[in-house]
């Protein structure tokens, strides 16, 4: 018979839901939930944190809810947004946090105004490795998606390529501008660099330049919506989508701000809002777009807004991982009750003797054979057996066990006798080590005359 039970088990979902992170001025950290529920599209505050003593400069945030934040007070602090609680603060750094990025929930890389990046291991928070080499101070950290090569670029003028499996520099460029921001495509085939009104794109085979972005005004944040479009926004409020293989301008969004600060994009598993681009401007205003694609066209629609009323510097968003109760039906494996048993499905069991039961066995047999011949001869005489004959029998077999057992008994003693010895002789006996006087030759002939 087969029965079904229920059994609860614990299982990791991604939830209907985007925790989107902003910092400030005030040195404040304002957390929302975005809703991506269809028709309910809207920003709730989950929390507010105060436990920097300056502005906040960056953010990340990991998919299993870890948030780490940096500032001017030159201290990465570490939160569980799961659990609501902080977890630590990091101090290592002498300068500003000026960037900080998650490696596939693993690692977490930090860069400062101390000429320093950093490497830490997440979850134990443990400072792996100090990168040095730059002159001046460290404005962006790009890691490659291979998690082999990380890029950096700071105020010194010069692009910095680290082999991460060594740990130590592996070339510098010089780039001859100061430059903001540096980053990966999704593919790793390209990366490019923001100096303040131009985005270069480079061919990472060849390290060079082969197409270049020029805008009007500041760039302040990029991301890549895919290996050939990126958007970007700045000084003006417009956010810009842009397709480096057509080089063409695909969409121009309009968000009713005076500066944007950060660009974030989300890939959801939701299959109204695939993925979202979300904007923070400086006049405190955060927003969602739902980016859809078609074959020759981008377009990206407000979904929702929301005015948190301080002045934005930086933002981290993601669709966070949450652990849920799951109950699964799990069947039993077919079992035949004693009515159903076949006969032929029974099992023959084997039980293997030891020596000691054998050579009881064969003592057993050789005394039965014994009697059983003096029995043998005994009725050929008499032709029946009487009772007196029968107890003989049985006290020859009884007496033939014990001797058997004593003898084996005494075999035991003399081996375990015989190991003892064994033992003994192996022993070496313990010799006193004798120190020798170290006294002066003086000393010891005046102590021979006093004997």
């Amino acid at each position: 018979m087969t029965t079904h039970n229920l059994v609860e088990h614990m299982a990791e979902m991604e939830s209907k839901e985007l925790e989107v992170v902003v910092g400030t001025y005030e040195e404040l950290i304002l957390g929302y939930r975005l809703s991506l529920e269809p028709d309910n599209h809207a920003f709730s505050q989950s929390f507010t944190n105060h436990s920097h003593s300056g502005c906040i400069k960056a953010l990340a945030l990991s998919t299993k809810g870890i948030l780490a934040s940096g500032g001017t007070d030159e201290m990465v602090r570490v939160f569980n947004l799961r659990k609501g609680t902080e977890i630590g603060s990091l101090v290592h750094h002498s300068g500003t946090i000026t960037w900080l990025d998650f490696y596939k929930n693993s690692h977490l890389f930090s860069t400062s105004e101390d000429h320093k990046m950093c490497l830490w291991k997440a979850f134990s928070w443990e400072c792996l490795r100090t990168f040095k080499g730059h002159k001046d101070a460290v404005n962006c950290v790009a890691v490659h998606p291979s998690g082999k090569l990380a890029l950096t670029v700071g105020k010194d003028r010069s692009l910095h390529t680290w082999n991460l499996v060594r740990g130590r520099s592996a070339y510098i460029t010089n780039i001859k501008q100061v430059a903001d921001i540096v980053l990966w495509s999704p593919d790793g085939t390209t990366f490019l660099i923001v100096f303040s009104n131009r985005i270069d794109v480079y061919k990472t085979e060849t390290s060079s330049v082969y197409h270049s972005v020029s805008v009007d005004r500041r760039v302040n944040a990029v991301v890549f919506l895919r290996s050939n479009l990126i958007a970007y926004g700045g000084e003006g409020g417009d956010i810009v989508i842009y397709n480096i293989k057509d080089e063409k301008e695909m969409q121009r969004i309009n968000t009713d701000t005076v500066r944007v600060r950060d660009l974030k994009k989300v890939k959801t598993t939701d299959q109204d809002c695939p993925l979202v681009l979300l904007s923070a401007s400086s006049c405190g205003h955060i927003k969602a777009f739902r980016v859809t694609f078609s074959q020759d066209s981008v377009s990206a629609d407000l979904i929702a807004s929301h005015d948190t009323k301080f002045r934005l510097t930086c933002m981290a968003a993601t669709q966070i991982k949450t652990k849920v109760k799951v109950k699964t039906e799990e069947e039993d494996v077919d079992v035949k009750t004693e009515d159903t048993i076949d006969l032929d499905d029974s099992i023959e069991i084997k039980i293997e003797k030891t020596s000691d039961e054998e050579e009881e066995e064969e003592c057993k047999k050789t005394s039965g054979d014994n009697t059983s011949e003096q029995d043998s001869g005994h009725e050929e005489d008499t032709g029946s057996d009487s009772d007196s004959s029968r107890e003989e029998r049985s006290r020859k077999q009884s007496r033939s066990y014990l001797e058997f057992k004593r003898a084996r008994k005494m075999k035991r003693k003399m081996g375990a006798e015989k190991l003892e010895v064994e033992g003994r002789k192996k022993k070496k006996p313990k010799v006193k080590e004798t120190k020798p006087d170290r006294r002066s030759p003086k000393i010891l002939k005046k102590s021979k005359r006093k004997s």
